[in-house]
């Protein structure tokens, strides 16, 4: 290269004193917060699973707030596949400096990650009263709203009750107008090219029948009103232009810094019904007695401001148009 450009290091040239991995990391790097607050918690208390010394296989296990990190850090990165995780570990300074080199694999990040969805539940709240002690969060204002989260499912594998009840009577009222037409073209002894299809579809129909029947009695064993067999907790939910099956994000802020406080994941459709369970939430997280709440006109229902008036919480949502008014 040319000497007009900045040299790089030899890449083959031994030092007598390597810099050490500490050095990389700078003493502002949120990773250095991960670390010290992982480690004031007490993971018995918050009820983690999986804290015995040794892993299925014999070896000694991976500890579980090494796997917290981790998990922390790949939140606030964005990376949430513990695939992606695995091969961070092993290239990222950030995560070599937070796991000191050690390596666990993707399944061992996953299966964490799936045993601990409580313990990972109090360690938000425990973090939101760390926030509130330090005073990032004042724990006085909230404010709420919802937004759809398109799931990993196709509306062509839903099944709804309300659908399947008025195709199942279009069926009947078809297999009948077949089998009278039949039963008619018996009577009179006649024959044509149609009197040969006529059993092969009245057969096809009640096929479809025969579906539509163990449809319903799926839902009615799973008391739901709609039921998506590629993914059975989404539902399908309604938005100017389109449906699309997804789900319902709540979401709850501290009106200070704008931090979140609370989240929580609903298949309702709507969010008319979630004002008082995510205002309560977010009182009995932040630990305080009476609390106000700011919301937009979707949540407007008097039920649900009733519960809140009763339970100290002070409900600020604008009156909905009278014409959808929710009740």
């Amino acid at each position: 290269m040319s000497n007009n450009y900045k040299q790089g290091l030899n890449r083959k040239q031994q030092l007598l004193l390597p810099p050490s991995l500490d050095e990389y990391v700078g003493a502002d790097n949120s990773v250095r917060a991960i670390e010290s607050y992982v480690e004031i918690l007490d993971l018995r208390t918050l009820e983690f699973k999986n804290l015995s010394k040794k892993s299925n296989d014999g070896q000694p296990a991976f500890h579980p707030k090494l796997l917290l990190k981790i998990y922390i850090y790949g939140y606030l990165n964005k990376i949430r596949s513990s695939r992606n995780l695995e091969k961070e570990i092993k290239r990222n300074i950030e995560l070599m400096w937070l796991t000191q080199g050690l390596t666990p694999s993707y399944k061992t990040i996953a299966n964490f990650r799936k045993d601990n969805p409580e313990g990972l539940k109090k360690v938000f709240k425990e973090f939101v009263l760390l926030c509130k002690d330090v005073q990032l969060i004042e724990g006085k204002l909230i404010a709420i709203d919802g937004a759809f989260l398109r799931a990993n499912a196709s509306k062509n594998r839903l099944i709804m009750k309300k659908n399947a009840l008025k195709d199942l009577e279009y069926l009947d009222e078809r297999i009948e107008k077949y089998l009278t037409l039949l039963d008619t073209t018996d009577k009179e002894d006649t024959s044509s090219s149609d009197d040969i299809t006529l059993p092969t579809k009245i057969e096809k129909l009640q096929e479809k029948k025969k579906k539509l029947e163990e449809d319903l009695a799926l839902l009615e064993k799973l008391g739901k009103n709609q039921y998506n067999t590629t993914d059975p907790d989404a539902s399908l939910m309604i938005k100017p232009a389109h449906n699309l099956m997804a789900y319902n994000s709540q979401i709850a802020v501290d009106e200070k810094h704008k931090f979140i406080v609370d989240s929580h994941v609903t298949t309702k459709g709507n969010d008319f019904e979630q004002l008082h369970e995510m205002s309560n939430r977010c009182k009995d997280i932040l630990q305080v007695e009476t609390l106000e709440v700011v919301a937009d006109a979707g949540y407007y229902s008097g039920v649900e401001i009733k519960k809140c008036i009763d339970d100290n919480i002070i409900p600020i949502v604008p009156h909905a148009n009278k014409q959808t008014v929710q009740k």
